[in-house]
């Protein structure tokens, strides 16, 4: 072990203390970009900024982990790697056998999914590990994620006060402020980074005073956004963390056991009186109740829950238990199964996570990818276990060291037992982070400013082993690394580019929807023709257009776009509506029913496109064809799983056929599944698509 160190620390020295700081830079900036971009001039002015800037700099930080490296011979690999390796190789294999491929490799419309992105938090985790070990470099970490926890909690806390940010934060929901990340549950997954930084404030491991002081008033307001962002499963995980901590602080240390005591007060106090509102519909007890009254699982009305997206998650795993469905398909899943009565209330709702990382991996990528994630958080553990030990060992013997802090041991510049001080303490505070991470994810969307630093955590956890002398470092190592800092200067060109590409389009595609003007939306599609959103987009707006001054080119246009967007992602139900209300404007009941039955295979339960039948059938009884009407209405009442848009509809065409008696007993059982809902809301669900 000291012969590992003492390796360590020759070839931080070789490298110089400039390469892993710029690393850690950049490390920080990674977390800085999935929390901090908003861009009002894109359509999705959260997302679009945050996929643009995360990738360059993800390319920008391998350049600079392996530069940090250059010197310090051979790269030694271990079997963290392996499996990291593997896992990387088992993505590409479900990304290629995903029944959508576009989906499978890039996600959602630009939101962060597909075995592109988790290929990239791969990579970092492989790298940074290798480069986030060093006093230097965790200093210049440490300033870096508390600049950008403290900008988010303190945006968060403007918000509950009504105070005007250059922020927006319409989905904030009873007092559920989002802070800079566009969504309260990113934001209380963002400011878990403060159980880290207060590990780090506390002194363990022992930085400079002025980033020990950097660092606990971050954890503060990290702790003030936690409570005003509402998140159970995030306290859930603070809660963890501080019962690890309380392990190494009970070690006769009366002092940290106080400190970590008034963390727990802070955050139960908060988060209890916390009512933005102030009648109590707010308060946590409110919300509690209101969860409870809703089902024994805690379910909203609307169903749009976690027990439903688990329930979902688990079919999906069911049907395709090898490759699953895509590392981003969780989404096609969820159109798969997704019951009536949740899209009920919106018909074209679509959710892209499950809301748990573990059913995330297992649905995208199977039980096998599910099964090597396992194994690289179980390896990381088994890496951190022994520093660990160890430090607790120690304390049990001595009582821990008392010079300075309350949980702080050993000097900055010291050696030797110092330098075990320190690893012990990047340990502790990355696996304190890491854990309240953990069940945070495991409960809630594996959004990137959770996942992020959760990967940073592992990697202070699982130190690389240190690389071999340069000596021993042959030609063709020297060869390899060069190569690889010219691939990964090359991917970084190439993807900024692509990325500033699709920033444009995004942009075009916000035009259009201000300015109602379908030759933005056709640039955006034409610009990213593999993108199924622009395309959908662009199509549904061109086709409308056309029928406003009745253009048969736009028409043409419009169905093209329409098909392209299919092609892409022939699981959205939105585009086969679109296509199927164009052909029934034409009285083409064939071609409409070709889109309606094709949509009905991937999304069997979608009330609009059951509604589209039913509207089939009553335009063939309108138009004389008699037959043809008695035949889609048979279907249709055939049809197993029949919504109240599908009971309607029918009820509609029954009663074009004459058939008025069957035609009451279908309406009155719309009525009994959707109350609220009278022949003007069924009419404007099947016109009013996008």
């Amino acid at each position: 072990m000291r012969q590992l160190r003492e390796g360590r620390r020759g070839a931080d020295k070789r490298r110089g203390p400039g390469g892993p700081a710029v690393a850690a830079l950049l490390a920080g900036l990674l977390v800085a970009a999935v929390a901090l971009p908003y861009d009002g001039r894109v359509f999705a002015f959260y997302y679009t900024p945050r996929v643009a800037v995360f990738y360059p700099l993800v390319l920008l930080f391998a350049l600079a982990a392996l530069w940090a490296g250059r010197r310090a011979g051979r790269p030694s690999f271990d079997l963290l790697d392996l499996a990291l390796a593997a896992f990387v190789a088992w993505q590409l294999v479900a990304a290629a056998l995903a029944p959508v491929w576009t989906l499978a490799w890039f996600g959602a419309y630009n939101r962060f999914g597909g075995a592109v992105y988790l290929i990239a938090l791969t990579l970092v985790l492989a790298l940074a590990r290798r480069v986030l070990v060093s006093r230097a470099a965790l200093e210049v970490f440490a300033w870096t994620t508390a600049c950008v926890v403290a900008l988010a909690a303190t945006v968060a806390l403007l918000q509950a006060v009504g105070a005007g940010t250059p922020w927006r934060f319409e989905d904030a929901w009873v007092g559920r402020m989002a802070g800079t990340t566009g969504n309260p549950l990113n934001l209380a997954g963002l400011c878990l980074i403060g159980v880290w930084l207060g590990v780090i404030a506390a002194g363990l491991p022992p930085l400079s005073t002025p980033a020990r002081w950097a660092a606990g008033l971050a954890a503060a307001l990290a702790l003030a956004g936690l409570v005003v962002s509402v998140s159970r499963a995030a306290y859930l995980g603070v809660a963890a963390a501080l019962v690890l901590l309380g392990l190494v602080a009970l070690m006769r240390r009366p002092r940290a056991l106080a400190l970590l005591a008034g963390v727990v007060a802070v955050l139960a106090v908060g988060a209890v009186l916390y009512d933005p509102g102030g009648t109590g519909s707010g308060a946590l007890s409110g919300r509690v109740a209101l969860n409870l009254e809703a089902s024994t699982y805690g379910l909203r009305a609307d169903g749009l829950s976690r027990g439903t997206f688990w329930r979902i998650a688990v079919q999906a795993i069911d049907e395709r238990p090898l490759t699953g469905w895509g590392p981003g398909g969780y989404v096609v899943a969820y159109r798969r199964y997704v019951p009536a009565e949740t899209l009920q209330p919106s018909p074209l709702s679509s959710v892209t996570d499950p809301h748990s990382l573990p059913l995330l991996l297992a649905a995208g990528s199977g039980v096998p990818g599910l099964a090597l994630a396992v194994a690289i958080a179980a390896i990381v553990v088994v890496y951190a276990a022994p520093p660990l030990w160890r430090l607790l060992r120690r304390r049990v013997r001595r009582g821990g060291d008392r010079r300075g802090g309350a949980l702080r041991g050993g000097d900055p510049e010291g050696g030797g037992e110092d330098e075990d001080t320190f690893s012990e303490g990047r340990v502790l505070a990355a696996s304190a982070g890491a854990l309240a991470l953990a069940c945070f994810l495991a409960l809630s969307p594996a959004d990137p400013s959770a996942a992020v630093p959760f990967v940073l955590m592992l990697a202070m956890m699982a130190a690389a082993p240190a690389a071999v002398t340069p000596a021993a470092a042959s030609g063709g190592w020297r060869l390899a690394r060069r190569l690889a800092l010219a691939a990964t200067a090359g991917a970084f060109i190439a993807v900024a580019l692509l990325v500033t590409q699709l920033y444009g389009a995004d942009a075009a595609l916000k035009r259009a929807v201000t300015g109602d003007d379908h030759t933005e939306a056709v640039r955006a599609a034409e610009a990213l023709p593999w993108m199924p959103a622009y395309g959908l987009v662009a199509g549904a707006m061109t086709v409308r257009a056309a029928a406003a001054g009745m253009q048969q080119p736009l028409f043409e246009q419009g169905e093209r776009l329409l098909r392209t967007s299919l092609a892409a992602d022939p699981s959205a139900p939105a585009a086969r509506i679109e296509l199927a209300r164009y052909h029934l404007s034409f009285m083409r009941i064939d071609e409409a029913m070709e889109e309606v039955r094709t949509g009905l295979e991937w999304s069997p339960d979608n009330p609009v496109l059951q509604g589209l039948w039913g509207y089939a059938a009553q335009s063939a009884a309108a138009s004389g064809s008699k037959a043809l009407a008695e035949e889609l209405a048979r279907g249709l009442r055939a049809y197993p799983g029949k919504g109240a848009d599908g009971w309607y509809w029918l009820s509609v065409a029954l009663a074009a056929l004459g058939e008025e008696s069957e035609a009451r007993r279908a309406l009155a059982e719309a009525q009994r599944r959707a109350p609220g809902l009278d022949r003007s809301a069924y009419e404007a669900r099947l016109r009013g698509v996008l």
